[in-house]
């Protein structure tokens, strides 16, 4: 995602802020010299109940991104990837939580999760999204799906090489670029219309049409949909697609992935963006020295 609202200039992600608030308030027990030490006892009693509760749930709710491990199983069998949420073949595989969100969004807040799951040629994935103001526009490859209701997974196959961003808008639409340096062009070196990034290329339209996509609502939402709208995209990537680009993978089973995932939708009428990975001070989605790390057994 790189591209900017007219006007708004494109959030990034970082660290969240704990949503959960805790105040410690102290009855006035003690009114006067009189009361009883017993009271005053029970007082102090209470207190150190809240203070211990408070520093168990702010370090429960904070993280610095080493939490940020998702352990893939290998599926053996031929994997039925287009079932539902809740069918037999995904309710086995664990979710993870795309809920951090970057304090300049809005009071949306939607419930984001995802599921990832692999055989021998494929990557299999799904988003489940209970969301409101959804809206998807952009239906030609390469479009920034970004500023509709958008899911994305940045996959770093190798350490050395570069990443993908498949940028997912809730009508099934896909951009597709390997990024081998994320750092951004001296302003007088971009082009318009052209992502910033010092190397990168947008996978051809051969490969990009090899990423199957299974999507629950229709490929063109608008006008927006205001009410409460649970939906859901699955997709299969073909591990032959990241090797076409950043070279032969091997097994990979026993590997590690670096990733992160994100949910956004900047032109939405309550915009917002989300992460799983903390993506740090910088606020920036590309930031691959801070993914997340995925786990191939």
């Amino acid at each position: 995602m790189y591209s900017a609202k007219p006007g708004f200039p494109r959030p990034f992600l970082q660290k969240q802020i704990p949503s959960s608030r805790y105040f410690i308030t102290l009855s006035p027990v003690v009114k006067h010299w009189g009361v009883s030490m017993r009271i005053i006892h029970f007082a102090l009693y209470a207190l150190c109940i809240q203070v211990s509760f408070f520093s168990f749930s702010v370090c429960a709710t904070e993280s610095d991104g080493s939490d940020s491990r998702y352990i893939i199983e290998q599926r053996a069998e031929k994997f039925a990837w287009q079932a539902e949420w809740d069918s037999q073949s995904w309710t086995s595989i664990s979710t993870l939580n795309i809920n951090r969100f970057h304090p300049l969004s809005s009071d949306h807040r939607p419930r984001v999760q995802a599921k990832l799951t692999y055989d021998e040629t494929h990557i299999f994935g799904m988003f489940r999204v209970e969301d409101c103001y959804v809206l998807s526009k952009r239906t030609e490859y390469q479009e920034p799906v970004a500023r509709d209701s958008c899911v994305e997974i940045f996959v770093k196959p190798k350490a050395d090489k570069g990443y993908f961003n498949f940028e997912f808008n809730a009508g099934g639409n896909l951009l597709l670029f390997y990024i081998e340096d994320h750092n951004k062009l001296p302003s007088k070196d971009r082009k318009p219309g052209v992502p910033p990034f010092k190397k990168f290329e947008m996978v051809s339209p051969e490969w990009g049409k090899q990423v199957r996509i299974q999507h629950s609502l229709s490929e063109v939402v608008w006008p927006e949909i205001q009410e409460p709208t649970t939906w859901t995209l699955s997709f299969a990537i073909p591990i032959a697609l990241f090797e076409a680009y950043c070279g032969s993978i091997g097994d990979p089973k026993g590997q590690e992935w670096r990733a992160n995932f994100y949910k956004c939708a900047d032109d939405s009428s309550h915009p917002h963006w989300a992460a799983w990975a903390p993506v740090g001070d910088n606020l920036s989605f590309h930031n691959p020295e801070i993914f997340g790390t995925l786990v191939l057994k």
